[in-house]
């Protein structure tokens, strides 16, 4: 029994093995079953028998390892489905921040930068790979409701009054129902959680429903953050762009008050400081 064990323990998992022995009681049997044996034969061998189970064996042997090759390329090829389908979600996605810029009228690459300062600031607070590659794209969208905003108010050089003030505010709801997903796609849930509340506040003054403090998504905070500050960053047709030292002293102020002041301190440690 002892071999039984070292070959059980250095051969392949399913590879079989055929034990043939002169013990015949049943206690033996069991035991070299319990071993991993495929078969087990008594002695004297019926020759006919032994090369026919052994056939037999190696057929379903050989069985498994086709199949078990057909399920590993089946699986890459799944895998590849998979980034082939990413790559063209991503792209689809592009071109929808494309007209959201363009309706904006904003200058160079806005909400791309925004993915990758979000990405940047989701991995600091540790959240999973799979969830800020996710968060990475959805960013991009948070301002696609921009595209229901008339342009009298969207290309307004100046400050809004307060009546186009309520209107512009409609943009994180109908970002919201435009990505609104029947179907439950995880990526187009997290992209109109982030369009309905990247404008909410930590001290729940924001809008449009008034959340305080961690009842707003994280990934809402997060986006609210770096879009803030990215925003600050850009010129605008109503004013110049602020400097670095101006942008990073106001998000600092805000921390507590506009922002999560732990997400603040993050962005202070891993952004601010590169």
């Amino acid at each position: 029994f002892e071999i039984l064990r070292l070959l059980r323990k250095y051969l392949p998992e399913n590879q079989p093995i055929l034990a043939v022995s002169c013990r015949n009681d049943v206690e033996s049997r069991h035991r070299a079953l319990d071993l991993g044996v495929s078969d087990y034969l008594c002695k004297p061998v019926d020759h006919r028998e032994m090369l026919l189970r052994l056939r037999n064996h190696l057929n379903l042997w050989f069985t498994r390892l086709e199949l078990d090759q057909e399920r590993r390329w089946l699986e890459q090829r799944v895998e590849e489905h998979g980034r082939e389908l990413e790559k063209t979600t991503e792209t689809i996605v592009r071109c929808l921040v494309r007209v959201t810029e363009y309706r904006d009228n904003q200058n160079g690459h806005h909400m791309m930068r925004i993915g990758e300062s979000v990405a940047l600031l989701a991995r600091a607070c540790g959240c999973r790979e799979e969830w800020v590659g996710q968060l990475r794209v959805a960013a991009t969208m948070h301002d696609v409701g921009m595209v229901g905003i008339p342009d009298y108010i969207l290309l307004k050089p100046g400050p809004l009054d307060e009546a186009e003030t309520q209107v512009m505010r409609r943009h994180s709801q109908l970002g919201h129902q435009f990505l609104s997903d029947s179907a439950a796609n995880p990526l187009l849930q997290l992209a109109a959680e982030v369009a309905l509340h990247h404008h909410e506040r930590w001290d729940g003054s924001g809008y449009p429903a008034g959340l305080k403090g961690e009842a707003i998504p994280l990934s809402a905070r997060i986006v609210a953050l770096c879009d803030v500050y990215d925003v600050l960053r850009t010129p605008r047709p109503f004013r110049p762009a602020w400097t670095v030292k101006e942008a990073q002293l106001y998000i600092r102020e805000q921390s507590g008050r506009q922002f999560d002041p732990e997400l603040v301190r993050l962005m202070d440690r891993h952004m601010f400081e590169q």
